[in-house]
This record gives structure tokens, C-alpha cells and sequence, in this order.
């Protein structure tokens, strides 16, 4: 049985992955943007859209499992969609009472032609950065950690049907995203209950997590920057950090016009809960499934695959 410490760094690589494979999707989502011609469309929006995409349709209230932020946060994207008539809210005629949400028809188009003039330009870059036999290696490690984590939990079904070898590369890392999602960014394990008061969406986690274990005070510019933060976006997370005493904010004797925040005991302590109780939850679900062996060979393919994703990126 692995230890705190495997599943510590588990956790870094596939973090660290999903760093470089979000790069490694990006002209993808750009292509996308530019394919709808829809000025207030952002990356964010086609990567939901495009989520939708490949599960057809979703029951509304189960559709916040799939990304990696808060039911109301999941409202509001669907609600701008639906202005710009490219998802729909639906319900089926042998259950009135669920609703489903599915792109429309005008938008599935779209996806579809865009994906398809997308893929002729993905085959010539990948065999321009990586040899066949490199591209079989690392579609494999891809497959690998999917089946891996389907050990679990299957969260969306792979295509079945015989693809080329750029096509089914793309539908492996296009289907990562959900287990990512699962496992690693938006995991269902028990918060504490000050964290569950402070409602914090993962990518305000995540951001907080960074400025505890940077270890230093900020002034509020410098964290907005070091975290590409809007200013409005930076006043409404200190207000909510605050609000709970997991940050203050103070100005230093020698500079009053600056203002500046600082973790708090209780924020650090919170904090350190909650890594704790996620990787007991990382631990228990991995580790009760797969054997020692398969786990080494996920953090290995994890590694493997975040310097290769870094030829295709750079």
C-alpha cells in the first residue's frame, strides 16, 4: 500500500500535466472561438461547449460534476450560453421533472466542422514534433492513466468505433479532462466545514492554496498579478477569504497608501485539513483498487507525458 508521500507527489505530476496539457489544447479552443465569430465567446466557454460536445446531453443538476467549479458558477456559464443560442435546456417526454441541457443544433455543427478542420492541422504538428513511434508511446501512456482512473469511476465512454491514430490521440486527452476534473481538481471528499462555509469555487482553491504555500504577504496588486486576477475578481476572493479569517489585510508602519494580505492561523490550519482529508480520499479510492504496480506506472506515465506535451507546446 502506497504512502501519504506517493500520493503527495501523484497528485504534484498530475497537476503539473494538466498545466501542460491545457496548453497543449489551446489552439484548439482558439480555433473554436474564431470558428463562431462570437466576440464575447472566451476559451472557458468553448471548453464547456465543447464538453457538451462529447456527452451529447446531461441531466442540469449532475452537468457541475463535469467541470471543475460550483453549481452557481455552472448557472451563470449556461445562462450566457443560452443568450448567445448555443446550448438549450430540454426535458424528455417520459420524465417531465428532469432537465437536460445539449448545444444546439446550429452550435454541435459548428464544433463538428471546426473539430474536423482542426484534426488535418493536429496530424501534420504532432508528426512534426514527435515520431510515430513517439506518438504511439505517448497516446498510450494517455490511455493508460484513463483506464486507471475507469477502474474507479467511468465518467464518459471513449468512442468505440475505429479511429486514425492523431484522431484517437485527440479523444484520449479530450476525455482526460473529465477524471482530471474528478480526481484531481473538483474531488468529491470531505471538506471542513469552515472551508464548506467559505464556498470557494477550485479555482479560488487553488489560488489560495498558492498564496499559503508561497509563505509571504502580498500586497493586492502583486497577488493579482502573480495569479492573473482581475481587480474586481481580486477584492471579490480577499472579501470571501476574509470574510472567514483566512486572510487580513494590513499596511505596513512605513507604507500606508499599500495595501496588503497575509494568511491567517486559521486559514493555514484549514487549509492543511483539507490537503489531508483529500489525499486520505486520493488514497483510499486509488489505492484500494489498483495494485502498487499500477500506481507507479501512472506516476510515471504522468512524468513521461509532462515533458513530451512540453515538445508539442513549445
Amino acid at each position: 500500500m502506497k504512502n501519504k508521500e506517493f500520493f503527495e507527489k501523484l497528485y504534484e505530476s498530475a497537476e503539473k500535466f494538466s498545466d501542460t496539457y491545457n496548453e497543449h489544447r489551446k489552439p484548439f479552443f482558439k480555433k473554436m472561438v474564431a470558428s463562431f465569430g462570437i466576440k464575447e465567446l472566451t476559451l472557458f466557454d468553448i471548453s464547456a461547449m465543447n464538453i457538451l460536445f462529447q456527452l451529447g446531453k446531461q441531466q442540469f443538476y449532475k452537468l457541475a460534476g463535469f467541470f471543475p467549479f460550483k453549481l452557481p458558477n455552472m448557472v451563470r456559464l449556461l445562462n450566457k450560453l443560452e443568450s448567445l443560442y448555443l446550448t438549450e435546456r430540454f426535458s424528455e417526454n417520459d420524465n417531465k421533472r428532469a432537465i437536460y441541457v445539449r448545444l444546439t443544433p446550429m452550435a454541435y455543427d459548428k464544433i463538428k466542422i471546426a473539430t474536423k478542420e482542426f484534426l488535418v492541422w493536429y496530424e501534420d504538428t504532432l508528426l512534426k514534433t514527435y515520431s510515430k513511434d513517439e506518438l504511439k508511446i505517448i497516446a498510450n501512456a494517455v490511455s493508460f492513466i484513463i483506464d486507471m482512473h475507469e477502474k474507479i469511476k467511468i465518467l464518459a465512454k471513449r468512442n468505440p468505433s475505429p479511429l486514425s491514430a492523431h484522431e484517437e490521440f485527440w479523444q484520449n486527452t479530450s476525455y482526460y479532462r473529465f477524471y482530471n476534473n474528478y480526481f484531481y481538481a473538483n474531488a468529491p471528499y470531505e471538506k471542513p466545514q469552515l472551508l464548506k462555509k467559505a464556498r470557494l469555487s477550485y479555482a479560488q482553491m487553488y489560488v489560495f492554496d498558492k498564496f499559503i504555500k508561497g509563505g509571504i504577504p502580498l500586497s493586492l496588486s502583486s497577488f493579482a498579478e502573480y495569479n492573473l486576477l482581475m481587480p474586481c475578481q481580486t477584492t471579490r476572493l480577499v472579501n470571501k477569504l476574509e470574510a472567514v479569517n483566512f486572510v487580513k489585510r494590513f499596511k505596513k508602519s512605513d507604507d500606508h497608501r499599500t495595501v496588503y494580505i497575509e494568511p491567517t492561523e486559521t486559514g493555514k490550519e484549514v487549509l492543511s485539513l483539507a490537503w489531508n482529508s483529500y489525499l486520505s480520499w486520493l488514497s483510499s479510492s486509488l489505492g484500494s483498487v489498483l495494485s502498487d504496480e499500477q500506481l507507479d506506472c501512472m506516476l510515471n506515465h504522468y512524468n513521461f507525458l509532462i515533458e513530451m506535451f512540453k515538445r508539442f507546446s513549445a
